[in-house]
């Protein structure tokens, strides 16, 4: 059984302003982690991580894929 929705947004919520800071070989390794864990499709974890919690954003909200 994988992660609940609010132990996903509370994944986000923690990982995104690390990926935010992160060089691009650290980001990968990053993303590839946070997709494994949470089971979404790349993209979709991309634009969590880009945008979760920056002013004039939804917040860190994801929809069980």
């Amino acid at each position: 059984m994988g992660l609940t929705l609010q132990q996903k947004q509370a994944l986000t919520g923690q990982q995104a302003p690390r990926y935010r800071q992160s060089d691009k070989k650290t980001k990968s390794k990053i993303l590839d982690e946070f997709v494994q864990a949470t089971g979404y499709n790349r993209k979709y974890a991309l634009h969590l991580l880009t945008r979760c919690g920056l002013m004039n954003s939804s917040p860190c909200i994801a929809v069980d894929a």
